[in-house]
C-alpha cells in the first residue's frame, strides 16, 4: 500500500486554473497598500518586476519542516536532532520543480523551549506582511505533524489553533494537512492515528478542502505536495487582512489574540508563584533557616526571569507589524533609488526587507536561491 494519499474535502468551490489576484471574504485588496513603490523613480515600473510564488511550511517543533525542505534543496535548511529546533528565524529556500519557481519558507517552530510563541508568531506575520504588501503571490501552507506522536499534545492543539488563526477559512482549500515521520512499512498504531486525526483534530478543515498527505520522506512526494498547492488560487491569510487591511495591531488579531491569552494566563500564574516564594523567604530568614532562603532566592530568581520573559512577549503582540513593515518596505527603495540601482524582482525587494540572500549554489536538477529572514 502506497503512503501517498491524497484527499479533497467536500462541497468545494471550483478552483480555476488560472490564477487571480489574492483576495479574502470575496474582496479584492492592493497587495502594496499605499503603494510606497511611487518613489521608485521614473526609470522602473514597479508593476513589471517578476514576482515569485511562496508556500510556507509550518508545525510544531520536531515536525520534520526543515526536513522537507531539504529534500527540495540539499542542505539548505539546518535539521535539529529530535524534538530541539534549528530553525529559529525564517529561510526563504527557491528552487525550480520542473518549469515552475517556487520559494519554500521554513519557519520557526511553535512550543520552542528558546523561543516564545508570540516571537515566533512575529516573526511570521512579518514576513506575510511583507510578502503581502509587495504583492508576491502566495500559494499555500504546508502544515506537518509528527505521526509518532503518542497523542495530540497540548502543545499541538494549541498550534492548531493559532494556525486555523492566522489561514482563515478562506484559505482552507490552500492547506496542505501532512502527516511525518512515516517509517517504509507504517505500524498499524500510526494507522489509527492518521484516521484519529482525520476524524478528530483535523476534521473541520478536511471537510472545507484541506489537502491530506502522508509524507514518506522523498523529494519526489515533497514536490508532488507542492505541486498540488500550486494548482490553487493565490491566497491571502486572514491575519494579513486584519494587519494590512483592517490595520490591526498584533495582539487584536484572531491570531495574536489567542497567544496573548495564552501569555496573561502564565502571567498570572507567575505572580502568584512569585509572591509566594517571597512570602516563603520571609519566613525562613525569620527562623534563621540561611539554607532555605538560599535555595528560596535561586527559585524566586528562576520564576522572577520567566515572568519576565513572559511580560516581554506580551510587548511583542502590541507592535504595529503593518505600519513597521511599510517603513522597512520605503526605506529599501529609498536607499535602491538613491544609489541609482534598479531592482530585479519583487523577491529581491523581500530580501532587502527581511533578510540577508545567500548566493546559490548550482546543482544538475534546480536552480536554488536560500534567504535568511530578520
Amino acid at each position: 500500500m502506497s503512503l501517498i494519499k491524497l484527499f479533497r474535502g467536500k462541497n468545494i468551490p471550483t478552483q480555476s486554473s488560472k490564477a487571480e489576484p489574492p483576495t479574502s471574504d470575496g474582496q479584492l485588496f492592493e497587495a502594496t497598500g499605499s503603494d510606497p513603490f511611487e518613489t521608485i523613480g521614473q526609470t522602473q515600473n514597479w508593476n513589471l518586476l517578476p514576482s515569485d510564488s511562496l508556500i510556507m511550511v509550518m508545525g510544531v517543533t520536531g515536525s520534520g519542516k526543515s526536513y522537507f525542505i531539504n529534500q527540495l534543496r540539499p542542505n539548505s535548511a539546518a535539521e535539529g536532532h529530535g524534538l530541539q529546533s534549528e530553525t529559529k528565524v525564517c529561510q526563504i529556500v527557491r528552487t525550480n520543480i520542473g518549469a515552475t519557481t517556487v520559494a519554500m519558507i521554513d519557519t520557526p517552530g511553535f512550543d520552542d523551549e528558546e523561543i516564545d510563541d508570540a516571537e515566533t508568531l512575529g516573526i511570521i506575520t512579518r514576513l506575510l506582511t511583507t510578502q503581502f504588501r509587495l504583492g508576491i503571490r502566495l500559494k499555500g501552507i504546508i502544515y506537518l505533524h509528527r505521526i509518532n506522536d503518542t497523542r495530540f499534545s497540548g502543545s499541538a492543539r494549541r498550534f492548531l489553533k493559532v494556525f486555523q488563526e492566522v489561514c482563515g477559512e478562506n484559505a482552507i482549500p490552500n492547506i496542505a494537512l501532512v502527516t511525518t515521520m512515516w517509517s517504509k512499512s507504517p505500524h498499524q498504531i500510526y494507522l489509527q492515528r492518521d484516521v484519529q486525526l482525520q476524524n478528530n483534530w483535523w476534521a473541520q478543515l478536511i471537510s472545507k478542502g484541506a489537502l491530506i498527505f502522508q509524507y514518506d520522506g522523498s523529494r519526489a512526494m515533497a514536490e508532488t505536495i507542492v505541486g498540488q498547492l500550486f494548482r490553487e488560487r493565490d491566497v491571502v491569510l486572514k491575519i494579513q487582512h486584519q494587519l494590512s487591511n483592517e490595520h490591526h495591531l498584533l495582539e487584536q488579531t484572531s491570531a495574536g489574540a489567542l497567544v496573548s491569552s495564552e501569555i496573561e494566563e502564565r502571567l498570572t500564574i507567575l505572580d502568584e508563584e512569585v509572591r509566594s516564594i517571597a512570602d516563603d523567604i520571609t519566613e525562613a530568614n525569620k527562623s534563621g533557616n540561611r539554607e532555605k532562603a538560599h535555595q528560596l532566592n535561586i527559585q524566586l530568581q528562576e520564576q522572577s526571569s520567566r515572568r519576565e520573559r513572559q511580560a516581554m512577549a506580551r510587548e511583542e503582540l502590541k507592535q504595529d507589524i503593518d505600519s513597521d513593515t511599510g517603513s522597512e518596505i520605503e526605506r529599501a527603495v529609498e536607499t535602491k533609488k538613491s544609489k541609482g540601482e534598479r531592482w530585479e524582482s519583487r523577491l529581491q525587494v523581500f530580501e532587502a526587507v527581511v533578510g540577508q540572500l545567500i548566493p546559490p549554489r548550482a546543482t544538475k536538477t534546480t536552480d536554488l536561491e536560500v534567504l535568511n529572514c530578520k
